[in-house]
């Protein structure tokens, strides 16, 4: 059990904060889609890094502190979430609930960055391989509120070739922000204290735990990125009438409601 210390607190939180994620990263990539061009390269580019950035900054938010409980659980510290929270506010007021919240951004924002434009791009190349290597144009990609034409196996694999590459070049900033959520290190920013740990613990200090981060970055990454696209997929073919009906079908009690509705509106039509 002790290898479970903190699950409940980080369900929770992983919960809404992925939510926020990926709707506040959906909103901003399809909006800027409406002032720039998606099949030009660098365009492209900067959407998905500006948008990867923007789901960052809002669901950290809700990240931080449960990641902080998290990892208070983990180190024995606290018998239950609410009294971790008590612990820590007790030392360090509200804002201990948010230590490490720009080393998070520092590490997560150019970790998901360089995570979603290798997965869009991984996505484009697979769709090409399937297409017999030619060039995609416009008409071969999906919109941004479109459902991918790739299947589940492919997005995991984009999924996971995404995760262990930029898990891979951001563990330095991964190493950064646990100390700063499990240690007292308040005088210090991410950079002077990436440089005190090389000088007091050396530089391999900042790989700690590399190989077991990437093995389960990748792991992470595709059932994360995969299950979202599953559904997003689910979401988008069905048209919200249809929706709508199969929900209710589900539903006898809302099926009525929804067979006395379509009666009254049959009724007010012909007279």
């Amino acid at each position: 059990l002790a290898l479970y210390a903190g699950l409940l607190p980080s369900i929770l939180g992983s919960m809404p904060s992925s939510a926020l994620y990926f709707g506040t990263y959906e909103t901003v990539r399809s909006a800027l889609s409406e002032f720039g061009d998606p099949e030009d390269p660098r365009a492209r580019l900067l959407m998905t890094m500006f948008a990867a950035a923007c789901g960052n900054v809002s669901s950290s938010f809700l990240f931080v502190p449960k990641e902080v409980i998290k990892q208070r659980l983990q180190a024995g510290i606290g018998r239950n979430a609410p009294d971790a929270v008590r612990i820590i506010v007790a030392e360090r007021g509200f804002v201990g609930l948010f230590a490490g919240y720009f080393a998070t951004l520092g590490r997560n924002i150019p970790s998901n960055m360089l995570k979603f434009v290798l997965y869009e791009e991984f996505k484009r190349v697979i769709l090409r391989f399937r297409q017999g290597h030619h060039s995609l144009s416009s008409s071969d990609t999906p919109s941004y509120t479109d459902p991918s034409p790739l299947s589940t196996p492919e997005h995991l694999l984009a999924g996971a070739a995404s995760g262990v590459i930029s898990s891979a070049l951001t563990t330095p900033m991964d190493v950064i922000k646990t100390r700063f959520a499990t240690g007292d290190y308040s005088k210090f920013n991410p950079v002077s204290l990436a440089a005190h740990l090389i000088k007091t613990e050396g530089a391999a200090t900042l790989w700690a735990g590399f190989r077991v981060r990437v093995a389960w970055s990748a792991l992470f990454t595709a059932m994360g990125l995969g299950s979202y696209e599953f559904y997003k997929g689910l979401l988008l073919r069905e048209k919200p009438g249809e929706a709508l009906k199969a929900a209710c079908a589900r539903n006898g009690a809302c099926r009525a409601v929804f067979l006395s509705a379509k009666r009254r509106v049959g009724t007010a039509t012909t007279h």
